[in-house]
């Protein structure tokens, strides 16, 4: 079998240096991952006879789950998008060596490949009364809709489930002096670098 995808991806990058020590850098971004092989082709695994709670009935199913664990032949690959802006401060003179910057981002992401539970299956048909497309991947007596009275089996694997976004900054303070600033004998450099990250929404 194989898989082909139509998808476009981009990146823009500006950067602007008013001064030599003074740098201010832009990025926009359409960012993709395909789904790995695992993902799409991997068999899972047969788990019979698993408890799983009926939310119909309240009362657990033993349940053969079907390739749990498995890949998702249909699945698309994600999406995000991106932006990033931020300022280098790289002074000269006694301050030499020092770097100081400091990037904001802002990340969209849809279409996020994830694993869902049979927990995660079964809550989503229920709450939709039925209408939601997990509901495909539970087979038992009844029906989605009227509720099943008995569940046989669940297909659980990866799917296009997850969408997010966060905002936050990065940090970053760098320093690179000789050693022999500090005994005059010694020879080499040394770098000292703190990176630091302020997560604002997830």
């Amino acid at each position: 079998a194989s898989k082909t995808f139509d998808i476009n991806t981009w990146k823009v990058n500006l950067q602007w240096s008013p001064v030599d020590w003074l740098r201010f850098r832009a990025t926009r971004s359409a960012d993709v991952r395909a789904p790995s092989f695992r993902e799409l082709f991997f068999p899972g695994r047969d788990t019979p006879s698993f408890p799983v709670a009926n939310p119909w009935t309240g009362v657990n199913n033993n349940v053969d789950i079907l390739r749990n664990g498995g890949g998702n032949y249909d699945l698309k690959p994600e999406q995000a998008d991106t932006w990033t802006l931020g300022v280098v401060f790289q002074p000269s003179g006694i301050l030499e060596g020092l770097r100081l910057s400091v990037d904001a981002y802002d990340i969209k992401l849809s279409d996020g490949i994830a694993p869902v539970s049979t927990g995660g299956i079964t809550a989503a048909c229920y709450a939709s009364q039925g209408t939601d497309p997990l509901c495909n991947k539970i087979v038992g007596v009844g029906d989605p809709v009227t509720g099943f009275s008995t569940i046989t089996s669940i297909t659980s694997g990866s799917l296009n489930a997850e969408s997010f976004k966060t905002r936050g900054i990065d940090f970053e303070v760098f320093y690179r002096f000789g050693l022999d600033d500090l005994v005059s004998s010694w020879r080499g450099n040394m770098s000292l670098r703190l990176l630091s990250s302020y997560l604002k929404d997830l």
